[in-house]
């Protein structure tokens, strides 16, 4: 309670007057039990000023601290940026001519064998090339299709931070509702690249993050588990955001590569564990898709990955074996990279999906999408 505040005491007048009773000295004996009493009414009148209080703050902020507990070590109020390699070369600082911010262009893939390389931020020791060479969490797309059928739905793409934007959203902090501009546009050009592969996807558009930034996550959750009630042949589970590294005193980083001659955004899965408390032990699994998946990029666009980031928070990623997030791009590039690397990305899904070349020219439609 603020040291400001006051206790008022409501007491009702009092509708005869009291008679007036003979005065009699305290004896010293009852001095402290007096002082006793006085002080315990005002310690409960206190108590019960600061439980009010408190139930008011829970309020306001009982989303906040329930994410907290979920995700202890997730930054409320930041984009989750994950630290870079020691060995990493920023590039050196330049002025964006366009959109007036400094930024930094830099190289941020991976170059170890197979693509296999973490940025590990829990004190787990995974083997990577062992799960690499495991078996696939989950079913091809053929299986899933004896499973189910060939209609049903077997990828769920989503946006916990839906209003995520690029280069073009600077003057509004990066942020923005308008979901041409957002990662809700990337989510749309992966999801159009599966359904031309033949792969059923649902997209959920919802921006989550819009009300309540802090919630965003617990939004998120709660509608991909309704969707997964009601498709369970989803097998496939991307959650897309956009990164941010740095700031606008010493710059945003520009994390790009050139792929068919044209600059193309780099990507990053994030994959949690169950570190930070979740519960969620069959982690291993998600990476060992984030691995399979990042081998196959790797094989075909060697410079267009970054490392694996493993994080002590779940982030939910227990609704399915293959459930990952994807960082698709950073706020220093532009929209149209972050597109052609959203569907360099989207064809190699298809073929993790299908167990095969599932036949799609990527040039040819990185040329029709986003040229």
């Amino acid at each position: 309670m603020d040291t400001e505040d006051k206790i008022i005491l409501d007491i009702p007048a009092l509708e005869a007057p009291l008679k007036e009773t003979p005065k009699k000295k305290l004896s010293p004996s009852a001095i402290p039990i007096a002082a006793a009493a006085v002080f315990a009414a005002f310690s409960l009148i206190l108590h019960l000023s600061m439980a009010a209080s408190a139930v008011d703050y829970i309020k306001e902020n009982g989303s906040r601290m329930l994410l907290s507990v979920i995700l202890p070590d997730y930054e409320l109020s930041e984009p989750m940026v994950p630290p870079l390699p020691e060995d990493t070369e920023l590039g050196k600082e330049e002025k964006d001519k366009q959109y007036d911010f400094i930024i930094r262009n830099s190289d941020l893939s991976t170059n170890a064998e197979y693509g296999l390389a973490l940025t590990n931020e829990t004190s787990y020791t995974p083997d990577l090339h062992h799960l690499l060479f495991s078996d696939r969490p989950s079913p091809s797309k053929a299986d899933a299709d004896r499973l189910y059928s060939t209609s049903a739905p077997k990828v769920l793409i989503y946006h916990s931070h839906a209003t995520e934007g690029y280069a073009e959203t600077a003057g509004t902090g990066f942020r923005t509702s308008d979901d041409e501009l957002n990662t809700v546009a990337i989510g749309a050009i992966i999801t159009e690249v599966l359904e031309k592969a033949g792969i059923p996807t649902v997209h959920l558009q919802t921006r989550f993050d819009e009300k309540d930034w802090s919630a965003a996550y617990d939004n998120s959750n709660a509608a991909v588990t309704s969707v997964l009630r009601d498709n369970p042949s989803i097998q496939y589970i991307f959650d897309v955001h956009r990164d941010c590294i740095g700031n606008s005193d010493e710059g945003y980083v520009r994390a790009a590569t050139t792929v068919y001659g044209k600059d193309t955004a780099q990507l990053m899965f994030v994959c949690g564990t169950d570190e930070g408390g979740s519960g969620h032990t069959g982690w291993r699994s998600n990476l060992t898709f984030a691995l399979q998946l990042q081998s196959e990029i790797f094989g075909s666009h060697p410079s267009l990955m970054r490392p694996v980031n493993l994080r002590r928070a779940s982030f939910y990623q227990s609704t399915s074996p293959s459930s990952l997030i994807l960082e698709c791009g950073t706020c220093a590039g532009t929209l149209r990279e972050a597109k052609r690397s959203a569907v360099i990305f989207a064809k190699e899904l298809c073929d993790y999906i299908y167990g095969y070349d599932c036949g799609l020219d990527t040039e040819a439609l990185i040329n029709s999408l986003c040229p």
